[in-house]
């Protein structure tokens, strides 16, 4: 079978990374078409993916809805020459629309509920939707529902094993602790409307961590020169194996938080929207992530976590037991959807 894949954000690379490789596997044709967002196309290029580039992702509201046609027609190119038996995306209108105008399925995944504006102008072009048990998104057609977390596509036991190489980038010894700030630029459509840490409390936290334990900063905006000390300078690709050996994540990132969590890193949240994302519940009870807006707070639980003996990977394995990863949930749907086609013909 043909699938094209429409990636739009480097997290999506690693949605989509391992079930590619499992399709290519088994001979089917894949065709990727990929927004040129920050580390989206290295990543596509690191993991031996081609891609087509079908242009910049804007910021701006004004500069999303002017991109929108442009963007759609290239993937529009692309997908009337591949002719795909499936588009397989991201709950976003770019692969659905597309996949309406050309008579193409189109299978979704998303943990997103609070993205609206996207989420409304996909759903009624989306034939499929993939989506963590309790996300609660409206959605009128086939609904699949699975016992996971998104990120479990590429940090499930049975896809990642953590390279200590990381350690030597980052000139860390075994066993040394250290931390990792996490900055967003909030320039993604879900996240208009929602703040996290201040110019201020950056440099604050910072400099007040730096004097227990080392701190490395990674920020989807350019630092300020008085933080460009602490900029995390590993391969991009490298980035889980820094979450796995650090000691703690502290960021405004919703992602990363999770993905540290799922990796036995405990990690403090501040963002106003976090007490309603439902995968977040299920780490806070477990003890895994810890959410806030207060400041001061922030600082207190730092501290705790850093002079505490919890085993936080016992905990993340108590979470795992029950989980599966996406990657196979995707498998098994495209399996039935191969299956039936052979019978149709």
């Amino acid at each position: 079978m043909r699938f094209l894949f429409d990636i739009g954000h480097p997290a999506h690379v690693h949605y989509f990374r391992n079930l590619i490789s499992l399709l290519q596997k088994q001979n089917h044709e894949i065709k990727i078409t990929a927004r040129d967002k920050e580390m989206t196309l290295y990543l596509l290029d690191k993991y031996g993916l081609d891609f087509v580039s079908t242009g910049k992702n804007a910021s701006s509201i004004f500069g999303k809805a002017l991109s929108l046609p442009l963007i759609e027609s290239q993937i529009y190119k692309v997908a009337k020459l591949f002719k795909p038996d499936l588009i397989i995306s991201t709950f976003t209108p770019y692969a659905a629309h597309i996949g309406k105008l050309l008579d193409v399925p189109v299978l979704g995944i998303t943990d997103t509920e609070h993205a609206t504006l996207s989420n409304t102008l996909a759903k009624n072009f989306t034939d499929c939707l993939i989506i963590p048990t309790g996300c609660n998104v409206n959605f009128p057609n086939k609904k699949v529902e699975y016992d996971g977390f998104l990120e479990l596509a590429y940090l499930h036991p049975k896809y990642f094993t953590p390279n200590p190489q990381v350690l030597d980038f980052l000139k860390i010894s075994a066993g040394e602790k250290f931390v990792i700030l996490r900055f967003v630029s909030w320039n993604a459509a879900h996240d208009w409307g929602i703040r996290g840490f201040s110019l201020k409390e950056k440099m604050t936290l910072s400099h007040f961590l730096n004097k227990h334990v080392k701190v490395f900063i990674s920020s989807e905006e350019l630092l300020p020169k008085e933080l460009n000390d602490y900029k995390l300078q590993i391969p991009p690709e490298m980035i889980h194996d820094a979450l796995y050996y650090a000691t703690m994540i502290i960021g405004d990132g919703a992602t990363m938080s999770t993905e540290a969590a799922l990796l036995g890193t405990p990690s403090i949240l501040t963002n106003s929207l976090a007490t309603k994302i439902s995968h977040f519940r299920e780490l806070e009870e477990g003890g895994l992530v810890y959410s806030t807006t207060d400041f001061k707070e922030i600082v207190r639980q730092s501290l705790n976590i850093l002079s505490s003996e919890i085993d936080y990977a016992a905990r993340k394995n108590i979470i795992l037991k029950s989980k599966i990863s996406l990657t196979d949930v995707l498998m098994d749907e495209l399996i039935l959807l191969t299956n039936k086609r052979k019978i149709n013909k």
